[in-house]
C-alpha cells in the first residue's frame, strides 16, 4: 500500500517530529473540521500527544485507531426481506 506524504508537524523543523501531523493537517486529511478532531480525541479515544496547548498525531497511531474502528461488512439478505 502506498502511503501519502503528509506535511509533518512544525514543518519538519525537527527530525524528531517527522512522524507527526498537527490537528489542522489531520482534519484536512480526514475531511473533518479541527473541532471534530478535538471531539474524536475527547469522546472516541483518538490517540494524540499534547505538548502545551498543541496536539500532535502520530500517523501510525491514527491508522491503527481507524482500523480498530472498522466494522465487518454484513452479508446482504437476497430477496429484500428478513426471514423469521
Amino acid at each position: 500500500m502506498a502511503t501519502q506524504s503528509l506535511p509533518c508537524a512544525a514543518d519538519c523543523a525537527s527530525p524528531l517530529l517527522t512522524d507527526y501531523v498537527d490537528k489542522a493537517t489531520l482534519a484536512r486529511e480526514l475531511g473533518k473540521t479541527p473541532r471534530t478532531v478535538d471531539r474524536l480525541v475527547l469522546c472516541d479515544g483518538l490517540p494524540c500527544v499534547q505538548i502545551g496547548n498543541k496536539r500532535l498525531f502520530r500517523r501510525d497511531a491514527v491508522l491503527e485507531w481507524l482500523r480498530s474502528r472498522e466494522t465487518p461488512k454484513r452479508p446482504q439478505n437476497k430477496g429484500g426481506r428478513r426471514s423469521a
